[in-house]
């Protein structure tokens, strides 16, 4: 639909629920979660314009949170490839091949989120960074974390003890909103993504956004007309 909530568009039609769509980088698809063919649920891809819809992954795992690259990949979360069912992120082609392995540690890790800084075609860019939630064994807690495309450079960027999640980039790059429970309820906040040396320095610059009873998740970024 348009920004002002006009020219509603209804993309999918089934009898089960479809979840998490993620857009790609030039607004013609759409990738998603869907149990509509039975077992764990698997990942799927719908075009925004013209009647068009695939299957993206096809296994007895749970394939969950997809983000696309400002490219032709996209990352998502799965626990195909451990006994344990512990979840890890990969990334696949847009046309559901060459998946490859993006984190090795942690029970549970999910909700990616590329940094606007992927699309940025020049030597002086900042690099490609991916940021995610990552449970912690000792604690329960989700913590969020950022590292560099090629797996390198791994910050941890909240410290609380907390259910931490939906990470999602500033238009620079420099910060990352999410949602965390920290204070009781699920609110919004804003803290920087850089900290190589000590987790604390960001959670120092942690910023409460909202403040309500209700739980308030998902936040996104804009870019307002000046």
């Amino acid at each position: 639909m348009g920004i002002d909530g006009t020219n509603a568009v209804q993309l999918t039609n089934n009898d089960v629920e479809d979840h998490y769509p993620a857009w790609s980088p030039d607004g013609r698809m759409l990738a998603f979660f869907s149990k509509r063919d039975g077992g764990n649920g698997e990942l799927y891809l719908t075009a925004v314009n013209i009647d068009y819809s695939r299957r993206l992954t096809e296994n007895d795992a749970a394939d969950y949170y997809t983000a696309w690259y400002p490219g032709p990949a996209i990352a998502f979360a799965s626990n195909r490839d451990d006994n344990s069912g512990r979840f890890h992120l990969y990334t696949m082609s847009a046309s559901g091949g060459d998946v490859e392995q993006l984190t090795e540690s942690g029970d549970v890790n999910w909700y990616p989120a590329w940094s606007p800084t992927c699309a940025e075609d020049s030597e002086s860019a900042p690099p490609c960074r991916i940021a995610w939630i990552a449970m912690d064994p000792a604690t329960n807690a989700f913590q969020v974390f950022v590292m560099d495309l090629d797996g390198f450079n791994v910050m941890q960027v909240t410290a609380t003890e907390a259910f931490h999640s939906y990470p999602v980039w500033s238009p620079d790059g420099s910060r990352l909103a999410f949602t965390s429970d920290r204070n009781g309820s699920q609110d919004i906040y804003v803290v920087e993504a850089n900290c190589p040396e000590d987790p604390a320095d960001c959670e120092a610059t942690v910023v409460q956004l909202t403040s309500d009873p209700a739980p308030e998740l998902v936040a996104d970024w804009a870019l307002l007309p000046r």
